[in-house]
């Protein structure tokens, strides 16, 4: 696990892996969904302030924006992985 957060609610957790998988989990440990990035590691995972969004930066250099229904929403190129760790 490379990072993890709360949703603003705090009624999930998601963490960022070395295999590109963010996974969702319950405040308890139960796993309850996965976005698989595609992209190589997965830095940084973090909501926006309302949890509508979820950005995910990426080893690849990509930061996406994930929809709260877990679907892409947009891709961003050109992050610095220096500033991420």
């Amino acid at each position: 696990m490379l990072d993890v957060t709360f949703s603003p609610d705090g009624n999930e957790l998601v963490t960022g892996s070395g295999d590109g998988i963010v996974r969702f989990w319950t405040p308890a440990g139960q796993e309850i969904g996965t976005i698989k990035t595609d992209s190589g590691r997965t830095w940084r995972v973090v909501f926006n302030p309302t949890g509508q969004l979820l950005a995910t930066a990426n080893n690849d250099g990509t930061v996406k924006l994930w929809s709260r229904s877990r679907q892409l929403f947009k891709t961003l190129k050109g992050h610095q992985k220096k500033f991420l760790m």
